[in-house]
């Protein structure tokens, strides 16, 4: 049994020293080099095509931060307008009211009486829907309000 093992390991190390031999350690250094380069090249690479995304992925949140900024402005403005719209018919109706009790006139009173009320009726906010519609539609180029 003894001699069996000394063989494996005679042979063994016989096979290790002749494999060693055949290495030349300037190749070693060489082949070790070139994969160390070629790691840090695809590292540079890789680490560039992220930065690349992380611009974009900035770039679209910038786009979208825009937009939801202009809608908002947009909306305030409709909504400043709308309200500013109805306080000036209804003050218009009111001094057209006070005029028609002044001078007992039936038909100026229920004229303004009826405005009032159909202003007051409508609510301004009753279109926001279809402008919500009309300004997430790139095929709209318009909005009337």
């Amino acid at each position: 049994m003894s001699s069996s093992k000394s063989t494996a390991l005679t042979t063994f190390s016989k096979g290790a020293v002749a494999s060693a031999a055949k290495v030349n350690p300037l190749m070693a250094v060489t082949e070790a080099s070139n994969s160390i380069v070629t790691a840090w090249r695809d590292y540079k690479m890789v680490a560039e095509q992220e930065k690349t995304k992380r611009f974009g992925i900035a770039a679209m949140r910038d786009v979208k931060l825009k937009e939801l900024n202009d809608k908002r402005e947009f909306m305030e403005l409709y909504l400043v307008e709308t309200f500013k719209e109805r306080r000036s018919v209804v003050s218009e109706m009111l001094t057209r009211l006070d005029q028609g009790i002044e001078s007992g006139n039936d038909h100026l009173i229920e004229l303004a009486l009826a405005t009032i009320q159909d202003t007051l009726r409508q609510s301004p906010l009753r279109d926001i829907g279809k402008l919500m519609v009309d300004i997430n539609d790139p095929n709209v180029d318009v909005i009337d309000i």
